[in-house]
């Protein structure tokens, strides 16, 4: 397995081998950190070598509140598109701010897709965070419904609004 790596401190993969602190101030959590090192993972099948994407995690905004740990029950905001980010002209298909309705589940338990429950752990009260999470680690093959075909990236802005 080769690894490429990037300075970029916008975006963030998790890969916590791969962790280098950008200061000694900073706090790592082996769950999830914003402060991992960009990096691109290539497997070689069969002579061919192919690129595989994980998991995405950008703050926006770090919170000062509790922190999201496993079986806590959690409340957020949050808007999924396809095909990009919102702003930047991607496919709005489900949002809690549409409903007036924030969305609650319990964290770590299964009861979300796997990239949205690795992205909120380490996340704080009154944070934001934007998730780009990989069909392996979404709704894979299958899809959802006839909003989300299979095979699909998924963008999520999410506030955090409770943690209890």
């Amino acid at each position: 397995m080769n690894w490429m790596r990037c300075r970029s401190p916008i975006l963030a993969v998790l890969y916590p081998l791969q962790y280098q602190p950008p200061s000694s101030r900073t706090r790592y959590n082996p769950i999830v950190s914003t402060n991992f090192c960009c990096a691109k993972q290539f497997r070689v099948w069969g002579g061919i070598a192919t690129k595989s994407m994980s998991l995405q995690i950008t703050d926006v905004k770090v919170g000062n509140g509790r922190e999201v740990v496993a079986n806590k029950e959690v409340k957020v905001h949050y808007t999924l598109t396809l095909n990009g980010w919102k702003d930047e002209g991607g496919t709005v298909v489900d949002s809690s701010r549409t409903r007036g309705r924030p969305f609650k589940y319990k964290a770590g338990a299964g009861e979300v897709i796997k990239g949205w429950d690795q992205g909120v752990m380490g996340m704080r009260v009154g944070g934001k965070r934007r998730l780009i999470v990989p069909p392996e680690l979404g709704y894979g093959k299958a899809g959802a419904g006839s909003d989300i075909p299979g095979n699909s990236t998924l963008y999520f802005a999410i506030e955090l609004i409770r943690v209890s």
